[in-house]
């Protein structure tokens, strides 16, 4: 397993909900508002892919790679994906672009979106344009050490203006996992009814019917949260489902529910925001306890960006630490801050002025690391990373059992004992790949490598050619990334 795949406990605070099942949730003080500081790395500025712009929010993988896709809103339809680790050689942050549309290029697609990257470093995305011959959309994959000229793997594809296309219709995002993509889709096969509309695992119906957002765990665990509109008009309610459980609802009349995110430990995580009146909540699920209110705008000195009913971004990782957006105060602007249903942290960039201003589904991992799109001191957009400069504590002395803590051994995910020792689980991942899924991670033996499983054998990542004026130090961190696995230490 990786990092994020390890099931952690809950932090202590988590843990005592379990006395609190079926029990509405409550916050009984305002959640204390603190900053705590980051060393944010620039991954990539606009001004280094002119004329290219962001299009999406990036996603964040437990290996603190960062994939996000842009596109030319100056020259003519261009689109990229790329990813990057936060390498600034020469002043200059490196990405690499693994996947790329242009009309003159020939490339399969003119537009990219919906980027997201798992923990073996496969990206997923929406290609749309021509397939090669008709107009379609299609869920692509590609491996992050890919180069632009890799084709990309097919996953699902849809031709709009082909009568004898196998699919015809829209897909939603998709989202990587460990061993599937999970997607939304309404379409056709062989042009005939029935229509299939619903979440897919791959291949595989879900859940039937046309949703209204959606989330997906980066892990193997297969969790995931939806929202759908039920009942009939005037009487339609807002339903949050974790998996097929109904867990929270509110009428679209009266508030709604926004920002789905999906972790898992010990328990399965959903995070998300709640409006209802005039105020919003953001709210943590874990499955087989209560719900605790981490944020609440009647007590806590957060606001939403505009009026009631605006989307509140959050992101969850498996220590229950959720990465939310709103306003800072009544006249601050939208920032990114971390709850734990203890306190609310202020993410503070203590370089380059870099204020941390949006985050999709998939923007916090296990190590605290969050990806974000903001600006920067000269008011440019970037792509950056998040590290906290914050410590997990290295002795238990005070802490309940189940508490994370530092056992100095970057190769464990360590919690407080009952008899206070600081201990850890070892990653175990697997030396065989027998029986395993294509791409799954393994130990190669060497721990600075990384490697995944390839026609039944363990292979080694090979590292790619840098591209043409990039330096042979973009690729140099990979081995940092695959020495930190299962490390959850912070500077």
């Amino acid at each position: 397993m990786t990092s994020a795949d390890a099931r952690f406990p809950l932090p202590a605070a988590m843990v005592l909900l379990a006395t609190l099942v079926g029990a509405p949730p409550s916050t009984a003080a305002p959640h204390p508002i603190v900053d705590r500081l980051y060393h944010c790395t620039v991954i990539s500025r606009g001004q280094d892919i002119a004329p290219l712009a962001f299009s999406a929010t990036p996603a964040i993988n437990a290996f603190g790679q960062v994939a996000f896709a842009t596109n030319d809103l100056l020259g003519g339809p261009e689109s990229e994906v790329r990813v990057g680790w936060g390498d600034t050689s020469f002043g200059v942050p490196q990405t690499r672009r693994v996947a790329r549309g242009s009309i003159s290029g020939g490339a399969p697609f003119l537009s990219v979106r919906g980027v997201s990257i798992d923990h073996s470093g496969r990206i997923v995305y929406v290609g749309e344009g021509f397939l090669p011959t008709f107009f379609g959309l299609g869920l692509f994959r590609v491996p992050f050490y890919a180069i632009d000229t890799t084709l990309p793997t097919p996953l699902v594809e849809t031709r709009e203006s082909d009568p004898t296309s196998p699919l015809t219709g829209n897909l939603g995002a998709p989202l990587a996992g460990t061993r599937d993509v999970f997607f939304s889709a309404s379409y056709f096969e062989n042009g005939v009814p029935p229509q299939r509309t619903g979440l897919f695992q791959d291949d595989q119906l879900v859940r039937e019917g046309a949703v209204d957002a959606y989330a997906y765990d980066a892990s193997d665990s297969g969790a995931f949260a939806f929202l759908q509109t039920v009942g009939t008009f005037p009487a339609l309610e807002q339903q949050l489902y974790h998996r097929t459980l109904p867990i929270d609802s509110v009428p679209p009349t009266t508030g709604s529910i926004s920002g789905l995110s999906v972790a898992s430990n010990a328990f399965e995580l959903v995070s998300y925001g709640r409006f209802e009146g005039t105020g919003f909540e953001v709210r943590l699920y874990a499955s087989g306890l209560a719900t605790s209110v981490y944020v609440d705008s009647d007590d806590d000195a957060l606001v939403a960006e505009s009026s009631p009913g605006s989307d509140i971004p959050t992101s969850v990782n498996p220590y229950a630490e959720v990465a939310l957006v709103a306003g800072d105060g009544d006249f601050e602007p939208r920032r990114v801050f971390v709850a734990d249903g203890d306190f609310i942290h202020r993410v503070l960039c203590e370089n380059d002025g870099i204020l941390p201003v949006q985050i999709g589904t998939r923007a916090i991992n296990a190590e605290g690391q969050i990806a974000f799109l903001g600006m920067n001191g000269s008011d440019q957009a970037v792509i950056a990373r998040a590290d906290p400069l914050q410590g997990l504590p290295a002795s238990c002395v005070g802490l309940s059992a189940g508490s994370p803590c530092d056992d100095d051994d970057p190769a464990t995910a360590a919690v407080c004992s009952a008899g206070g020792q600081c201990v850890g689980d070892p990653d175990g991942l697997p030396t065989s790949c027998l029986a395993l899924p294509e791409d799954s991670p393994c130990d190669d033996g060497d721990p600075e490598t990384l490697a995944f499983c390839q026609d039944a054998q363990c292979v080694t990542v090979p590292l790619p050619v840098p591209e043409p004026g990039a330096p042979a130090s973009l690729f140099g961190c990979v081995a940092a990334i695959a020495a930190s696995r299962g490390r959850r230490r912070r500077r």
